[in-house]
């Protein structure tokens, strides 16, 4: 792995420069096999709406823009840097520079800056550690089981840096639907996402890591029983959902909580909170 010591790409700033819960329990009794959990899933856009849908997000997600970053703003070296190619849900590492939202306990995929080439064949990582020093060495979790873990790299190492996006959600996560009263009505199952942005993030009082992420993504939704007594007519047809995903770690824990997805809008139900179902890591 090639690392870079030098400073060539800093700009030393002037002292006198301004840069402006319950927890559902499905019942042991209703297996999947039980004719009382039918297929309901939402109905269908057209192809044509979605793919439009679709080709309008994935134009936001790649937008960019350009960032000037200080090290002092984060109480580091006093650095500056101008970012080039920088999208709206991700987050810079460049030089000395690792932007203060990146948080270690946290599930996120690595973009080298001015390419669609993603670091760990783009497969999200749980970031560990980040380092001190000049170059800062950010550790992510390996998959080895003989202790040696190559998935390293350096803040230095890229002279265009590395742009880090939060994820929460996953295809292939499972969620049980909880309707306002807390009560368990369904299961929804997660086929692509869409979009994760990540929004204002938050330490409690107690040293606990809370963040909340706008996210979108097509589930396919099976409720139990038949609301209102309607069968549904589109089966095994996948929706796009948006709601808040809540990630959460606490003081001390090495990893954050598993996502919880709030503000979720579904027929029959004015909102819904998708409470994580799998047993795969957070």
């Amino acid at each position: 792995m090639f690392r870079s010591d030098n400073l060539d790409n800093a700009i030393f700033e002037c002292p006198s420069s301004r840069v402006p819960s319950i927890r559902p329990v499905l019942r042991a009794d209703t297996p999947e096999n039980d004719p009382a959990w039918q297929e309901f899933p939402l109905p269908d856009t057209s192809k044509v709406s979605r793919a439009a849908e679709t080709n309008n997000r994935v134009r936001n997600r790649q937008r960019s823009k350009s960032l000037i970053l200080c090290g002092r703003n984060i109480n580091d070296l006093p650095t500056r840097y101008v970012v080039e190619g920088i999208r709206d849900h991700e987050f810079p590492v460049i030089g000395t520079y690792v932007e203060k939202d990146i948080v270690p306990g946290f599930m996120y995929t690595v973009r080298c800056i001015g390419t669609d080439n993603y670091l760990f064949g783009g497969e999200p990582k749980l970031l560990q550690t980040i380092g001190m020093g000049y170059g800062k060495r950010l550790t992510f979790e390996g998959t080895s089981l003989n202790g040696s873990n190559h998935n390293y790299f350096y803040s230095d190492s890229s002279p265009t840096g590395y742009a880090f996006s939060i994820v929460a959600v996953r295809p292939g996560d499972r969620f049980i639907v909880v309707d306002e009263y807390r009560r368990p009505v369904g299961e929804a199952s997660v086929d692509t996402v869409e979009h994760q942005q990540e929004m204002t993030p938050g330490e409690s009082d107690d040293g606990s890591v809370l963040k909340r992420l706008q996210v979108s993504f097509f589930c396919t939704v099976r409720y139990c029983g038949q609301p209102h007594g309607i069968m549904s007519l589109y089966a095994d047809k996948s929706v796009c959902v948006t709601g808040i995903a809540v990630l959460e770690k606490p003081k001390g824990a090495k990893r954050a909580s598993a996502p919880r997805i709030e503000q979720v809008q579904l027929p029959h139900f004015d909102s819904c909170v998708f409470e994580f179902a799998d047993n795969r890591q957070p």
